[in-house]
Formats: C-alpha cells, sequence, structure tokens
C-alpha cells in the first residue's frame, strides 16, 4: 500500500511489478479476441485479449501466468498472444470490485497456501513498490517478524488473508486499488 510504513517503519512503501512468468507451454492460435477492458496488459506493455482456452490434447493444459492454475478448455482468460502469456479470470477480474481486486493480490502470493511468509510478503514488497522498494538490507528474518507482530501474528503462524486485507484497511496501511493496478494493470 502507498507509504504503508508503521511507526516503527514495519511496512515499506506500496507496489509490485509483475513477475514475468516462465513461458506457458501449448498455446494455440486466438479463438476469440476483443480488446481488453480497463487496461488489461501483459509484462511488456502488450494489450491483452480475450482469448478462449482451446482443447490442447489428453493431459495438456495451459497455465494463468498470475497464479499458475491450470485452465480448463474453453475458460476465457485475458492473453498476449504475442508474448504467450495470460491472466485467468481470478487474476485479472472483469470488474474492479475491492473485493475481487484484494482476491487477486491475495491468490497471487498466497501459492496455494492459506496463509503467506516471509518469502511471499517480501515478494509483495518488491513487486508493490516498484519505483522505490526498500534496500536489500531490509529484508531479513528480523524485520518479517516485526511485520507479523505488527499484524498481531508470528513468523511460526505466518500472515492470513484476512490480516493482510485489515492492514490494507487501516490508516496507514496499504491501497488495493493501486497495489492492483501495479500488478496487473501497468
Amino acid at each position: 500500500g502507498a507509504g504503508a510504513a508503521t511507526a516503527g517503519g514495519v511496512l515499506a512503501p506500496r507496489g509490485l511489478i509483475p513477475r514475468i512468468p516462465a513461458p506457458r507451454k501449448m498455446i494455440a492460435p486466438a479463438a476469440a479476441t476483443q480488446e481488453a477492458p480497463k487496461g488489461g496488459i501483459c509484462p511488456k506493455g502488450h494489450v491483452l485479449s480475450q482469448y478462449t482456452v482451446p482443447h490442447y490434447g489428453s493431459g495438456k493444459t495451459g497455465t494463468c501466468d498470475g497464479c499458475n492454475r491450470k485452465m480448463r478448455t474453453e475458460e476465457t482468460v485475458m492473453d498476449c498472444r504475442i508474448c504467450n502469456w495470460y491472466l485467468c479470470p481470478d487474476c485479472l477480474p472483469l470488474q474492479d470490485s475491492e473485493e475481487d481486486m484484494f482476491e487477486a493480490i491475495w491468490k497471487r502470493f498466497r501459492d496455494g497456501r492459506d496463509r503467506i511468509g516471509k518469502i511471499q510478503i517480501f515478494r509483495h514488497t518488491r513487486e508493490t513498490n516498484p519505483v522505490d522498494p526498500p534496500p536489500p538490507s531490509w529484508y531479513t528474518d528480523q524485520q518479517y517478524a516485526d511485520i507479523c507482530r505488527d499484524l498481531r501474528t508470528s513468523p511460526k503462524v505466518g500472515i492470513s488473508r484476512e490480516l493482510l486485507f485489515s492492514w490494507y484497511k487501516r490508516s496507514g496501511g496499504g491501497s488495493i486499488k493501486k497495489d492492483f493496478q501495479t500488478l496487473f494493470r501497468s
């Protein structure tokens, strides 16, 4: 979130750079295209278009580049044919409600778990602060412990969806909309 440091400097300034995922395998020609609503773009800046996932053959699937979820045949995604890169409807919701945007942020960092740990919260910090991330010396075990203490959890327990959401909602916390735009639309 924007300038999201606590009094003790626990959480860093906002921002996330979309990670450039490994190339997907098994992508067929675009089944349908239409300009992406609300400015969806790939990491290289190409406008995303709607794409219907084709049948790749037995046992072969495409994968969302946001959350790594396997895609189903005939599922509609937002796609860059040039880069062979796409996002599922969960990672690039067509409606920009705050709940949908937070859910996309959470799914990006939770790595399929119900809590995020040090690696994920530090990745969140780096990727939501592309212009002015904390220096490498900021990413320490002590910093993670301070973040957990600030969120009223422990490093062993980790950060739940509810705790991260509460951080976004409190005064001085992050901005769901800005982080979502940085992660998925910039």
